[in-house]
């Protein structure tokens, strides 16, 4: 029981309307059409991954900083201590978690920055594998 000449035509017909190839065995999604439309999103994707790659994490630095300053006032007035001795200890203990807040947003910024141009090199890396 074997396969027909007639019938491995008939499967290369339909493959290749598909969009793949039998003798590259290149069988997957249908191509698009627009090659203009893939250099246009191919340029894009560049454009995100550059940007991604020299991402220096200030915006997120800064997020956290507001934060930490806003946690640690929130935390002064609930306290409710203001004798001089304890004010001092406490504008000292800010300063420490505001600069914690603002190094630890400025790494995660910078992490996730990162992570995300990983990602945007491998969608660029895949879209010119399915060009060839």
């Amino acid at each position: 029981m074997g396969v027909t000449h007639d019938q491995l035509g008939a499967c290369k017909d339909f493959v290749n309307e598909i969009g793949g190839t039998v003798l590259n065995k290149n069988i997957g999604p249908p191509r698009s059409t627009s090659r203009a439309r893939d250099d246009e999103s191919l340029s894009e994707l560049n454009r995100r991954a550059n940007r991604y790659r020299t991402e220096c994490g200030c915006a997120m630095g800064g997020a956290f900083l507001v934060a930490g300053l806003v946690a640690w006032i929130a935390h002064v007035v609930v306290d409710g201590r203001y004798d001089s001795g304890h004010i001092l200890r406490q504008a000292f203990v800010g300063v420490l978690i505001v600069a914690a807040c603002s190094i630890a947003g400025k790494a995660l910024g910078i992490g996730l920055a990162r992570l995300k141009y990983v990602v945007v090199r491998s969608r660029i890396r895949s879209l010119r594998k399915m060009e060839v």
